[in-house]
């Protein structure tokens, strides 16, 4: 019976984690992107558009008009997943030309 009880606790604990994901861009595709900061060790990255809105993001949420999951964070990049396509997105200097 515990075995039972903690099975559902761990998949309603899976299910509420996910309902925090968010989507952000989804007006922007993933080419129109940059990474402007990644912090590996606190799991989040700043994003930029190229209308210059930014926005945090952790592993789980998705970004871009792909909706593409950010499946990891590392110093000098983030990892996007859609479908069994990854992609990696490096951090750019914010201020350097097109």
């Amino acid at each position: 019976m515990k075995n039972k009880i903690a099975i559902v606790t761990i998949i309603i604990s899976l299910i509420a984690m996910s309902a925090y994901a968010e989507a952000l861009f989804e007006n922007a595709y993933l080419s129109e992107l940059r990474v402007i900061k990644a912090d590996e060790q606190a799991g989040w990255a700043l994003i930029q558009d190229r209308a210059g809105n930014q926005g945090d993001v952790v592993v789980g949420d998705s970004i871009g008009w792909e909706q593409a999951e950010v499946v990891a964070i590392e110093k000098a990049a983030i990892m996007v997943e859609q479908e069994d396509l990854k992609t990696r997105i490096p951090v750019v200097d914010p201020f350097a030309d097109d």
